[in-house]
């Protein structure tokens, strides 16, 4: 505690057009393959792509719409295997039943890859795998191995806020009549912020997002920890702030973002403030270690706001530039990188060319490589196309092979329908969980907004991050008691039926336990600074929280960093059930999820 003190004291104080459709001219897709991967049999996905056949590819790509995909269907870059048969465990337990497990090929090609996240080798494909139950303590046994294991056992679940069979218990009345004790804190409520990012502007522009209404979700786990009397006889004053999420209209986006942390901490005076969407840029900086205010996010953001907040910031994933870093060594390791030309697409937006980019050039060049970066303008907004042609016309000439894509989900469409206009052989794309793009609902933006060519030629990308993104496809998969626990919890609170919550496919399942796990957190320090909490009581409770619940429950602690990360393929048409949305397209675990720090 004292170290943590320490550390917080010594802190610093501190109009867009809609895009029209763009006419795909000739491209010829080439023959590199997509490693095979077996179908899941979960009962989350046992829909298959409706073509029996495989497709025959085409030698142009057809024009494509904003929204609506090509009826046009492309060949599947990878092999389609057949379906093993599968065995049900007969066990009963407080969670679904799993299925066989099976090797997901990594595309290293020696099927060593594992399909449920244990250790489960190719010669145990028909025995079933374990499955997670509730202890009489309240406690999870995980069926996924050691580390899962300790990570359950840390958990302290008599705590009013960690238990998996409520979201909340009730806390004792406080000893004596509560207090102001700051700005934020009055003697009936302590004061929260949550930065809301208008996913619904992107509408406007031909996207469509699936996650619900965040400030809905938010708002009812604040109800929840209300209705259970608050938190030592306080209540959660929970206020929303805005953030435009396309920028734009005269105003910088940075600087609309700059106004929202200012109206966090100087109108509302929040004691934290919470983002369950990426709130990339300067945003973390002005509220951590500018403005002495606690950040807790889902998404990973600067880590050089996270080494200058002195513990004020919290995120559930890890910072850009060790994702960055993460993502190169894993490149190297399945050799994506050798005899291959690299090229970097980078936006013009704040730390991105000043911060992650040195990094990754850093880490590329220590390899040997001489990677090209490719600037595109953003003019303000959170949409980069200024100069996509000139950067993609770089690239052909030079041959890139390889693309290291740092563009949101708003941009990363146009460069690919770039790349197809210019009938550039298709590269191997690599990425991390920046902007969320190891997100299904991200990363389908691609197909949902380019149509078939577009998700085709973006078939077969890697992407590594911390996210539990397409665990329901893989045999043997289980919902975690945590996440059923938020999304029942919220049904009941929004005391609507919300058919959604029920199906753990769906981009608002994830969205749900996300803001869950954000509000948990929040609580849980609150409650631990104590009956008449100051900020710095609760700065440092949070910096301390050590476990923390997490969607699909895994391994993820407060203040050093213990998060965990997991490589995974996009698939177009998706093999593995359903596309996600209105696109045929899918991403899928290949490896098991590795801890980093």
């Amino acid at each position: 505690m004292a170290v943590a003190l320490v550390i917080l004291l010594t802190a610093t104080a501190c109009t867009l057009d809609a895009p029209t459709a763009q006419t795909q001219s000739p491209v010829t897709q080439p023959t590199e393959a997509t490693p095979t991967v077996p179908k899941s049999n979960s009962d989350a996905a046992t829909t298959t792509h409706p073509s029996e056949a495989t497709p025959t590819a085409p030698d142009t790509a057809a024009s494509t719409s904003g929204a609506q995909p090509s009826d046009t269907t492309p060949s599947d870059p990878g092999t389609a295997a057949s379906d093993p048969d599968t065995q049900t465990s007969e066990a009963t337990s407080t969670v679904p039943a799993s299925t066989v497990a099976k090797p997901v090929d990594d595309g290293t090609g020696d099927g060593a890859g594992d399909a449920g996240g244990g250790a489960v080798g190719a010669e145990e494909d028909d025995r079933p795998l374990p499955r997670g139950t509730l202890t009489g303590d309240g406690h999870y046994t995980d069926p996924r191995g050691e580390t899962y294991e300790e990570f359950q056992a840390s958990f302290d679940r008599t705590h009013p806020f960690q238990g998996l069979g409520s979201f909340c218990e009730p806390t004792q009345p406080p000893d004596s009549v509560p207090v102001a004790t700051e700005p934020g804190i009055t003697a009936d409520s302590l004061t929260i912020v949550h930065l809301n990012t208008r996913l619904d502007e992107l509408e406007r522009i031909g996207f469509y997002t699936r996650a619900g209404d965040i400030d809905e979700m938010v708002r009812s786990f604040v109800d929840i920890v209300n209705g259970c009397g608050g938190i030592h006889g306080r209540l959660l004053d929970l206020r929303t702030v805005d953030i435009s999420g396309l920028g734009g209209g005269g105003h910088d986006i940075d600087t609309r973002r700059e106004a929202a942390c200012l109206e966090t901490r100087e109108v509302h005076l929040a004691v934290a403030a919470l983002a369950v969407e990426p709130v990339p840029g300067t945003a973390a900086g002005c509220l951590t270690w500018s403005g002495r205010t606690s950040f807790l996010s889902v998404r990973g953001t600067s880590d050089s706001d996270d080494r200058r907040a002195g513990g004020l910031l919290l995120a559930q994933e890890p910072g850009a530039r060790t994702a960055l870093e993460a993502m190169v060594s894993m490149a190297d390791e399945k050799g994506l990188l050798m005899d291959r030309t690299v090229g970097l697409v980078v936006p013009d937006a704040p730390q991105r060319s000043d911060d992650i980019v040195d990094v990754l050039v850093e880490a590329l060049e220590a390899l040997g490589h001489d990677p090209t970066i490719h600037l595109v303008g953003c003019e303000g907004t959170t949409t980069c196309r200024v100069g996509m042609d000139t950067a993609v016309a770089a690239m052909v000439e030079r041959g890139v092979d390889v693309v290291f894509p740092l563009l949101n989900r708003t941009s990363l469409p146009w460069l690919v329908l770039e790349m197809l206009d210019q009938a550039m052989p298709r590269p191997t794309f690599i990425q991390s969980g920046l902007d969320a793009q190891g997100l299904d609902s991200v990363s389908s933006e691609v197909a949902e907004f380019g149509g078939t060519p577009a998700g085709a030629y973006y078939s077969g990308a890697w992407i590594l991050d911390a996210s539990a993104t397409g665990s329901h496809r893989l045999d043997g998969f289980e919902t975690r008691p945590f996440d059923e626990m938020c999304n029942r919890s919220y049904a009941e609170a929004a005391q609507r039926r919300i058919a959604t919550v029920d199906d753990p496919t769906t981009d608002v399942y994830r969205t749900v336990t996300d803001a869950c796990s954000l509000v948990r957190a929040v609580a849980r320090a609150v409650h631990d600074a104590g009956t008449d909490p100051t900020r710095l009581g609760v700065q440092v409770a949070l910096a301390t929280l050590g476990s923390m619940d997490v969607s699909d429950m895994r391994p993820a602690t407060s203040y050093d960093g213990h998060l965990s990360v997991q490589l995974r393929r996009y698939e177009y048409p998706c093999d593995h059930g359903p596309g996600f949305g209105d696109t045929d397209g899918c991403l899928l675990p290949v490896s098991d999820p590795q801890l980093l720090g």
